[in-house]
């Protein structure tokens, strides 16, 4: 039954993933896939500062900032359909998933892998310390106590 909900979701799914696509996705899906997905997803994209976007564009009125954030949420999903056709395509080739720092070294060389790897500590960090003051923040109020 998973199996023909899959199949039925990529066929709705074709025109954005070209059928060599399709078959690496069905080949090598798992509820681990999905699980690690969705987490990567949520921790990395979905954080505090996103969802703060439309409290912070208040004051500019709303019209102007729902176009400004239509316009920001456009351009972040057209490049996560570049990054998602870069690992598939790499994926396809290397006959496993591929992590994005294997994407960059395989398509720009060694260095670039380096900076990816770099980068994603970095956020990876950046998002861990302010996950870490907003809770801090939280926890001061609820407790009673200074925070500065």
């Amino acid at each position: 039954a998973r199996l023909s909900t899959m199949r039925a979701d990529l066929a709705v799914a074709r025109p954005i993933l070209s059928a060599r696509h399709a078959s690496v996705l069905l080949a090598s899906h798992s509820l681990e896939d999905d699980v690690g997905a969705v987490a990567l997803l949520a921790g990395t994209a979905i954080g505090g500062g996103f969802l703060a976007l439309p409290a912070t564009t208040a004051p500019a009125g709303c019209v102007p900032s729902a176009l400004l954030l239509l316009g920001a949420s456009g351009a972040l999903l057209a490049e996560a359909y570049i990054v998602a056709d870069l690992v598939i395509e790499v994926s396809r080739q290397e006959g496993r998933p591929v992590s994005l720092s294997t994407c960059a070294r395989r398509t720009l060389g060694g260095t670039a892998g380096a900076a990816v790897e770099a980068l994603f500590i970095l956020l990876m960090c950046s998002t861990l310390v302010s996950q870490f003051a907003k809770g801090g923040s939280l926890l001061s109020t609820w407790l009673g106590l200074p925070y500065q």
